[in-house]
């Protein structure tokens, strides 16, 4: 009752992935179903590239509590919350934000790093398995679409959320 748009808006995505043990998985997200074909694509473009993502539930295997889904470095998309440190809906209340490896893809705001395990990650000249960075597959399957990456945000918000790709909603959903 409590989400900026309809259940009926959101679909659920079935994709494989490459896990962190080299071994072919399936998982599932929840995206608005205006994105929902781009999402496949991109997901198979980067299963095409072996990116690695350690693990992919559904968030409310934590309580939908992104902290908790973050510590243990879970990818997840759709989940009814507010942005970090806000009060406005997320990108993820939509169906149009999607978070992959947390723990080494941080959100680093001043002292703030969730999750707070992924701190060591915060080094982006490191390069270890399921880091996001520009212009790796992963980047560039979502940016060719016109997915924005949190990791470019220190000019525009003066943060970083490394782990986070999204589409507008005024965008999005004004077609």
């Amino acid at each position: 009752d409590n989400n900026p748009v309809p259940l009926s808006d959101l679909c659920c995505v079935s994709v494989s992935y490459w896990g962190f043990d080299d071994q072919v998985h399936q998982g599932a997200m929840i995206f608005h179903k205006i994105v929902a074909e781009e999402i496949v694509d991109i997901f198979k473009e980067i299963f095409v590239a072996r990116f690695p993502i350690q693990k992919m539930v559904f968030v409310d295997a934590y309580e939908g509590i992104d902290e908790k889904s973050a510590e243990d470095n879970n990818s997840y998309s759709f989940c009814t919350r507010p942005i970090t440190m806000g009060t406005a809906f997320s990108k993820h209340s939509y169906g149009l934000a999607v978070d992959i490896n947390p723990l080494q893809n941080p959100y680093h705001r001043g002292d703030l790093v969730i999750p707070l395990s992924g701190a060591e990650y915060l080094d982006r000249d490191q390069q270890l398995k399921g880091m996001i960075q520009p212009n790796s597959s992963i980047y560039n399957a979502f940016v060719k679409r016109g997915w924005g990456w949190g990791g470019d945000w220190i000019p525009i918000k003066g943060y970083v959320d490394y782990q986070h790709f999204e589409k507008d909603p005024e965008v999005v959903l004004k077609r």
